[in-house]
């Protein structure tokens, strides 16, 4: 299972009602673009923003990164599964052949297979396969043959790519994760940024329009800021 990693960063909104926020106010600081010429606001920069906006969405979300290294790890156990099945009935041929304790015995048993991590599991059935294929004929005995050794070896080789899938679908989602974490802070920074604007421009005109550059927060904080904001602007203007 893939491990749980701040797919968000510090910035206290969703990505969705970060995206949400980021089209309402782009949209407001459009239809008060006048207004917002003294912060040398161009079309460019609302552009910007919804760039921004549509980038976010369009990355593969955490969710869609942490499926991709699931599928990708039950595959990877699933061929480790046929490795190991094919190197428990490997040692038990050699024992029926040779005997337990002898030596070709032991050389053909894997061990206790279950404990053997991912990262030798192939030295380990690689050098199994080899021993089995020099012993074939005498294994052949127990039915061992050339086509069961094939697919051995075929599966020895899939287990290594599957490895390698689930490292470059972990590193892929660590990618993808930092790119998400840029643009959001971007965007975030930007909407902080020119609520900061409206909210100056509007404090004193307007108290809807002020309501407008007002980032996510609940219903009662929202209203309390707004007025005491407004109310600080008169106090200054007296």
């Amino acid at each position: 299972m893939a491990k749980t990693i701040n797919a968000k960063g510090t910035i206290p909104l969703s990505y969705n009602k970060l995206c949400s926020m980021a089209r309402q106010i782009g949209n407001s600081m459009r239809s008060d673009f006048d207004s917002f010429a003294q912060y040398a606001i161009t079309e460019a920069n609302i552009q910007h923003l919804f760039d921004l906006e549509e980038l976010l969405i369009a990355t593969d979300s955490d969710k869609t990164k942490r499926i991709d290294i699931s599928i990708a790890a039950n595959e990877k156990s699933a061929i480790r599964e046929e490795i190991s099945a094919t190197m428990r009935s490997i040692a038990l041929r050699a024992k029926a052949v040779f005997g337990a304790s002898s030596a070709k015995s032991r050389a053909l048993n894997g061990g206790n297979i279950s404990q053997i991590r991912d990262a030798e599991l192939e030295s380990t059935a690689r050098r199994i396969h080899a021993d089995a294929s020099a012993e074939l004929e005498a294994l052949s005995a127990e039915g061992l043959t050339q086509a069961y050794l094939d697919k051995f070896e075929a599966d020895i080789t899939a287990f290594v790519a599957a490895t390698d899938r689930v490292k470059s679908a972990a590193t892929e989602r660590e990618i993808i994760t930092e790119k998400r974490q840029a643009i959001a802070a971007e965007l975030y920074s930007l909407l902080t940024k020119y609520c900061s604007y409206g909210k100056t421009i509007f404090a004193k005109k307007s108290p809807a329009h002020y309501k407008r550059y007002v980032l996510q927060k609940s219903k009662k904080d929202e209203k309390a800021e707004i007025e005491e904001e407004i109310a600080r602007s008169h106090t200054q203007a007296e």
